[in-house]
């Protein structure tokens, strides 16, 4: 990508043209008529004052100025006390260059381009039982559209690791932003208001009896990560739900016997009903190995390739894995010889069942992703991506490629410290399979519309967001489904259901809108309706998977301009270009200085993005996003409208 040549705009010099001014410096004229002029001199901001433009001060007759010192190149528009004798022959004394942007006139903001504030649920209710409308307690979700009586509807599945319910949490929505709480997806384990324990264990009447008898044999039962906390893994984690074949629904769940050590099983549930409640099927794969060379089953999640049917799933330790299954039944095909209790003599047996030894690749699968910090794989596909590498500001469509592509996304780090959402590419081979970059990019981290701890403007941080799902929509909107912990204080973790649109760059990554979901769709973006507003934007950079190691602490700041001539100030100082190319895409080369940040991080280089539409909830207002990630995928540098 060849490097764009900054232009540093001349300051224009204005001199005082009344006559009687004129007539005062022709009086002074045997002193030498003398001022100081302003040292380094620079670009300045268009559009603010201007004090060559004042009356004449009958305090100072010989127009003399104090000087400023320090030069720089500054934001046009700022004070310029220059008051040299008009020069006919300079051409900063002709008439204002309609062609020169910085005599443009703001284009008017328009709220209606926007969407307008949806009323969006409180976030309240954490650890509270789950009724009603709300978000809280969800983690991990999984997100369905269905359809009900001609209108789309929505669903999210949860891990019930929060409230009194055990099977699974379900919610409904009918736009995305409001949610109801349903229930439970796999009845028969709270009607005395408590989860299951080996004080009160599942029994053979239950679902998942047969899930419980496996696990409740495992070595590491109960064992909780070496301590001797019985009774402390009856969570389910991490749900999926696809339409089933023949009519109905498959539910995947998941089931740990030791949390953190990769004893795990992976089900399937059926209902006729997408609410359920859900049935037990069968087990599909159980990793009794521990965490080595082989995955932790948890975390499952559906995808297929033409009419193949995988099964994405694995956290942490042993990487992300994919599954072939039999999409007739969704199960492993029936070759493969492993079903039910099966799983447990096969442990007991050390990998050999009926004479049989099944290897690594027999029971678990492929491996699509070799990282040992990450979980909750969800892959979508997405036909037609356009890719653009040339230089933005000399765009050509003609220039611009398509390609099918698969997005793999994950989320590595520390749960509740570093946790960041990252995406993967994946294409076809000739294989029948995507195969997966194993360099992922930045797609989102801690960080916070907040400029400070007691800024209460909004009432919640970009808190470790994360295990996500992914979901394009009948109508087109593409969107990103993920809990959300809503302060960076470690001692107020609590998670709510959050959704965000996301898009792709013109180098094919996926970048996703900093705000909440509104409503709003992905749209054609003029380059006045960047600038529109007065042209300014608060701003967050995520350039470190600690927030508090992070640019500004991870708080945003306000001030950066983007300006109609296509450069950007901060803080009065020229900070580099920006570029809007083909529908919504972005460029920003930028370099702001670490002194004018608050310390941090520096925010330097090359970054390519998407402009959203969107609701700024610290504005009260709709405005445009602009979301981005550096040239090499690691950092993601956020804007928001200042409207």
């Amino acid at each position: 990508m060849k490097k764009r040549v900054f232009t540093l705009l001349l300051a224009l010099l204005f001199a005082f043209a009344a006559f009687a001014f004129a007539a005062c410096a022709e009086e002074n004229a045997g002193t030498g008529g003398e001022t100081d002029t302003e040292e380094g001199g620079g670009t300045e901001e268009p559009g603010t004052d201007d004090p060559s433009e004042e009356e004449p001060d009958p305090e100072n007759p010989g127009g003399e100025t104090g000087g400023e010192e320090g030069g720089g190149t500054e934001e046009p528009g700022t004070d310029n006390p220059s008051t040299e004798e008009p020069d006919p022959d300079d051409p900063s004394e002709e008439e204002p260059d309609p062609d020169d942007p910085s005599e443009e006139e703001i284009p008017a903001y328009d709220p209606a381009l926007y969407p307008a504030d949806p009323v969006f649920d409180a976030l309240e209710g954490y650890g509270m039982e789950n009724t009603g409308t709300t978000t809280a307690n969800v983690h991990d979700p999984s997100v369905i559209e269905a359809e009900e009586n001609g209108q789309s509807v929505y669903y999210v599945f949860s891990t019930d690791n929060m409230g009194p319910q055990f099977g699974y949490q379900v919610r409904r929505s009918y736009d995305l932003i409001h949610w109801e709480y349903v229930g439970a997806a796999i009845a028969g384990y709270n009607e005395n208001g408590s989860q299951p324990s080996d004080y009160n264990p599942i029994t053979s009447s239950n679902e998942l009896y047969e899930v419980y008898s496996v696990l409740s044999g495992d070595p590491n039962w109960g064992v909780y990560g070496g301590g001797n906390n019985q009774g402390n893994n009856w969570t389910l984690w991490a749900p999926d739900v696809v339409p089933a074949a023949g009519g109905g629904y498959w539910l995947y769940g998941s089931w740990t016997a030791d949390f953190g050590q990769g004893h795990s099983v992976i089900f399937q549930c059926y209902s006729e009903e997408i609410t359920g409640p859900y049935e037990f099927t069968d087990i599909i794969v159980y990793s009794y190995d521990g965490w080595n060379d082989t995955p932790n089953a948890i975390d499952p999640q559906i995808y297929f390739v033409g009419d193949r049917m995988f099964m994405a799933y694995g956290s942490f330790g042993g990487g992300i894995w994919s599954l072939e299954l039999d999409p007739a039944t969704g199960l492993r095909f029936e070759e493969s010889g492993l079903k039910g209790t099966d799983w447990a003599a096969l442990r007991e047996g050390g990998g050999t069942l009926n004479g049989r030894t099944y290897s690594a690749a027999e029971r678990y699968g492929t491996r699509l992703v070799n990282v040992n910090n990450m979980e909750g794989p969800t892959v979508s596909y997405h036909a037609d991506v356009p890719l653009y590498t040339g230089d933005p500001a000399e765009y050509a469509e003609s220039a611009v490629t398509y390609e099918d592509r698969y997005y793999l996304m994950g989320s590595a780090d520390s749960l509740s410290a570093t946790y960041n959402m990252r995406s993967f590419v994946g294409t076809d081979e000739g294989t029948g399979a995507p195969v997966f970059s194993q360099q992922g990019t930045r797609v989102s981290g801690s960080f916070s519309w907040r400029q400070s701890a007691g800024d209460t403007r909004i009432g919640f941080d970009f808190g470790y967001p994360g295990h996500n799902d992914m979901l394009t929509t009948s109508g087109g909107v593409d969107l990103i489904v993920y809990h959300n912990r809503i302060s960076f204080d470690s001692g107020n973790l609590n998670h709510y259901l959050f959704a965000s649109m996301y898009a792709f760059d013109s180098l094919g990554r996926l970048v996703i809108s900093p705000n909440r979901y509104a409503g709003e769709t992905l749209r054609t973006v003029s380059p006045s309706e960047v600038w529109s507003a007065g042209g300014e934007y608060s701003f967050a950079y995520v350039a470190d998977n600690s927030y508090a190691s992070s640019y500004n602490s991870g708080y945003a700041m306000q001030g950066l301009r983007l300006l109609s001539d296509g450069n950007m100030y901060y803080g009065g100082l020229y900070v580099g270009e920006w570029v809007l190319y083909g529908e919504n895409w972005v460029y920003l080369n930028i370099s702001v200085p670490i002194a004018a940040a608050g310390g941090g991080q520096t925010l330097s280089g090359e970054f390519y993005g998407v402009a959203f539409p969107a609701y700024i909830e610290a504005e009260g207002a709709g405005g445009l996003s602009l979301s981005l990630l550096s040239e090499n995928g690691q950092n993601a540098l956020y804007l928001n409208m200042v409207v």
